[in-house]
């Protein structure tokens, strides 16, 4: 369905005391991921009362337009006569009249969406702060905002529940609501009201049972905010033929037939490719193709094509014909191909992780710098679903495990055999416990348990440390799972 966003973040209030951390942060975070779920975004912070009444007006003259209408509001909020308003960064709070001459209120939002007739309208109030005279909270007066009446087809959800107070941190750089949006939103094919569920649980929980979100809804039908929609940050510098890399077609072009040859899975043409591909000017290349090469020449290394691993294996040398300008764009191409498949989405179970180390190894040349900045700005926004994101200057990752003596289930005495029973990161456990069987296990070594963990969490050796609570030898027996990956 076609969806029109609204994103407001107020956070510079003119009165010092007023000021907010988080708001602006919040919407702009918003913002991107909407755009990345392929909506129609008008976005407008720190909006002193001309700015509120225009993108509300703005987004009242799209909307017929659209299925789908979603208000999202982070910033100072209050309630007056059961009625709730949001203050423009200019606002007068000296008292209730003189705000309300500065705030847009909630029913008129409501109002445009119902005369717009929109299928499905959701308004996400990240507000409630209290008091903003005193502290870092959302709202001005009454404690929260009022509940208020949600027409057909409406969901309206609250940062915490009606008359309560939300706070605007803890949540990093977000608020804590927020930083569950964003945490929840990644979660694909998840009915409207489901996802919210989830998102309160994660608020309750980060705020020491301190905030609880509150939803008031008369949908009627089926929303989903990601139905496997979301692509990757929308500031890459490339077409949309380099980023969704199934896509490529040829022009025929000498450049363009190396590409396509790469493509082919055949090494009997991907060998002479690279052979072609040596005697290619840079000269001949555009950004998009040399990004699109990077790619394809990491994907035939990862399916055995011998040049392409050969060229990987000697990355530091090879690759130095391709910079310009401090700007490498084949190595933007191949980190890329490790987290995003051909449809531009970050991959959702194997990440092209093998030469992961060999790629690696450049992170610390100031040569590539800007590559690895590159791809640290593209996976930022997946932060909630990666462990490890590279960093300048590199960061690294510890993951505790619990190692138990199996027990031999014929003699019922300890083996020389351990078990993995959990894996965690930041408190934040790994394994899948509450369905994990016998079954699920399998025999291996210590030291091919710490390759699997580094291949399938994408993290490379020298930046990964384990910490088990048992000291063993890389060759010591281990039962662990296949799969690392809580779901």
């Amino acid at each position: 369905m076609k969806t029109l966003a609204l994103v407001i973040g107020n956070a510079n209030y003119i009165d010092q005391r007023n000021k907010l951390a988080n708001a602006v942060n919040d919407a702009t975070a918003m913002s991107d991921i909407f755009r990345r779920l392929g909506y129609d975004v008008i976005n407008s912070n720190n909006c002193v009362a001309a700015d509120f009444a225009r993108a509300v007006r703005q987004f009242e003259e799209e909307a017929p337009d659209y299925s789908v209408g979603i208000f999202y509001y982070a910033g100072h909020g209050y309630q007056n006569a059961g009625r709730n308003y949001f203050p423009s960064i200019d606002a007068a709070f000296n008292s209730e009249i003189e705000a309300k001459q500065s705030s847009v209120e909630l029913d008129d939002v409501i109002n445009a969406m119902e005369d717009a007739k929109l299928r499905v309208k959701i308004l996400i109030l990240d507000t409630c702060r209290d008091n903003p005279f005193q502290g870092h909270e959302r709202s001005t007066s009454n404690r929260g905002l009022a509940p208020v009446r949600a027409p057909r087809g409406t969901l309206i959800a609250y940062s915490t529940s009606p008359g309560e107070t939300a706070s605007d941190q803890g949540g990093g750089s977000n608020s804590i609501y927020t930083k569950a949006l964003l945490t929840h939103i990644f979660d694909e094919n998840i009915h409207v009201e489901e996802f919210f569920k989830r998102v309160r649980t994660t608020v309750f929980d980060l705020s020491m049972g301190k905030q609880t979100s509150w939803e008031h809804t008369s949908l009627i039908g089926s929303f989903y905010f990601n139905s496997g929609q979301l692509t990757h940050s929308q500031s890459l510098p490339y077409s949309s033929k380099a980023i969704q890399d199934e896509s490529f077609e040829s022009s025929g072009d000498t450049v363009d037939q190396v590409i396509e040859d790469l493509k082919s899975h055949d090494y009997y043409i991907q060998g002479p490719a690279i052979d072609k591909l040596s005697r290619i000017p840079m000269s001949m290349f555009d950004n998009d193709q040399l990004f699109i090469l990077g790619r394809n020449i990491l994907q035939a290394a990862d399916g055995g094509e011998f040049k392409s691993i050969e060229i990987i294996k000697t990355l530091s040398t090879w690759l130095k014909k391709y910079t310009s300008n401090e700007e490498n764009h084949v190595l933007n191409g191949m980190l890329f191909e490790i987290y995003f498949d051909s449809k531009g989405k970050l991959r959702k179970s194997r990440f092209k992780s093998e030469f992961l180390d060999d790629i690696y190894k450049l992170d610390s040349n100031q040569i590539y710098k800007k590559s690895f900045k590159f791809i640290q700005d593209q996976l930022l926004a997946f932060r909630d679903k990666l462990i490890y994101i590279p960093s300048i200057p590199s960061n690294s990752v510890s993951l505790n495990l619990i190692l138990e003596l199996a027990t031999d289930s014929k003699t019922l005495s300890k083996s020389d055999v351990y078990k993995l029973t959990s894996l965690k990161h930041e408190s934040n456990e790994l394994l899948p416990i509450e369905t994990l069987t016998e079954d699920d296990l399998v025999y291996s070594t210590y030291g091919e348990v710490k390759t699997k963990l580094k291949k399938e969490f994408c993290i490379p050796s020298n930046r990964l440390t384990l910490c088990p609570n048992i000291e063993v030898e890389d060759k010591a027996k281990i039962k662990a799972p296949w799969s690392f990956i809580s779901k």
